[in-house]
């Protein structure tokens, strides 16, 4: 493995925290036109933080992890960010489950 390289994991969907409040509805349809739930391939890892507890803070993929959990996906391809631990104070949503669109 190269340089800056990391190691994809894949997890429950459900153990996803988000850091947003709500999807943008553009974002989410954008990605819900090339999205299956049979083929992964295009599918790229999220991103997430892990806190010393190993829960697991979206970063980054919002849209796509709602995707995965709409569809009955239940494990999600992930990389996790070793060098950012967000402020869990900021967290509006318990799972990706309870996000709303806008």
């Amino acid at each position: 493995m190269g340089i800056g390289m990391r190691s994809v994991h894949w997890v429950e969907v459900l153990r996803l925290i988000p850091t947003k409040d709500h999807l943008d509805r553009e974002k989410l349809d954008a990605v819900l036109r090339w999205f299956d739930p049979e083929d992964l391939s295009n599918l790229q890892p999220l991103k997430v933080a892990s806190d010393e507890q190993l829960n697991l803070y979206l970063l980054d993929g919002h849209c796509r992890a709602w995707a995965l959990w709409a569809t009955g996906v239940e494990l999600a391809p992930v990389i996790v960010n070793d060098n950012f631990l967000p402020q869990k104070e900021f967290f509006h949503s318990a799972a990706v489950s309870s996000l709303s669109i806008q």
